[in-house]
């Protein structure tokens, strides 16, 4: 793409062009940054619309060599080690994703998000807080603090915050990765000449 011969590249035949590393890392996106920073999560009727639009891929990878295809932070949290992600090429995920607009809508999406998230905590709490009161009449403790006690002692999730697909989303995923429609191809497979 850049056409370097200054840094070292790596062939991709499905996109038709060889790219350095930096080029890599600014034009690839990930599924977890899409989620995280962009609020789009894929559906079978995005995955099935898109066949052979976007390039994309799935590699297992090491955050060290994560680091060949994406410095965007949200690929990367404490005890993070060996992770699977689609890479999916922004150029053509532009022109079927209005990124900028989903960027923009972003922060909104974020703040109804936290609000969201504090009513469900504060249910959740009170619903347990109301089934404590008169069961525990030994326990002279004030109620918030055994709510403390309780939730010291769960283990903590080692495991970092993932996008997880369905499974019907995830196999049209895995179908169609490394793919990108050719005319001309199936122009040779009909025997018809090429334009």
């Amino acid at each position: 793409m850049c056409g370097s011969g200054r840094y070292q590249v790596r062939p991709f035949w499905s996109l038709g062009m060889s790219v350095c590393r930096y080029c890599l890392q600014d034009n690839l996106l990930t599924d977890r940054v899409l989620h995280e920073r962009y609020w789009f999560s894929f559906t079978q009727a995005f995955m099935r619309q898109n066949a052979g639009e976007v390039f994309y891929f799935q590699e297992m990878t090491t955050p060290g060599q994560r680091m060949d295809y994406t410095l965007d932070l949200e690929n990367f949290s404490a005890g993070d080690n060996t992770t699977s992600n689609f890479y999916f090429w922004r150029p053509h995920l532009e022109r079927v994703l209005d990124i900028p607009a989903l960027e923009r809508e972003a922060p909104a999406k974020r703040q109804a998000a936290a609000l969201i998230r504090a009513a469900a905590r504060r249910a959740v709490a009170t619903a347990f807080m109301s089934k404590l009161r008169g069961h525990t009449l030994r326990d002279r403790r004030p109620i918030s603090t055994k709510l403390l006690v309780r939730e010291h002692k769960r283990r903590a999730n080692s495991k970092p915050p993932q996008t997880f697909f369905p499974h019907a989303v995830y196999v049209l995923a895995i179908t169609g990765q490394d793919y990108i429609a050719d005319p001309r191809m199936r122009a040779v497979a009909g025997d018809r000449p090429l334009p």
